[in-house]
């Protein structure tokens, strides 16, 4: 899974199963806006990772080096 590098002095990423992150949407969303959290979504009772919210200027950042 991609994750943006992470750069000194941000949080590192946390995980949280998909039921918790659903309940949770609009509080993981304000947290990766304002502090740049990175959170990995997994299946509920499977480690893997399945999906990522991180923040928008992340995934431009991303797209950019791709160009």
């Amino acid at each position: 899974m991609a994750v943006p590098a992470l750069t000194p002095g941000t949080v590192p990423p946390r995980s949280l199963p998909l039921r918790e992150a659903r309940t949770r949407l609009s509080q993981l969303v304000a947290m990766a806006e304002l502090t740049d959290t990175v959170t990995v979504i997994t299946r509920d009772g499977d480690p893997r990772p399945v999906a990522a919210i991180v923040p928008a200027g992340a995934v431009r950042t991303a797209a950019q080096a791709r160009a």
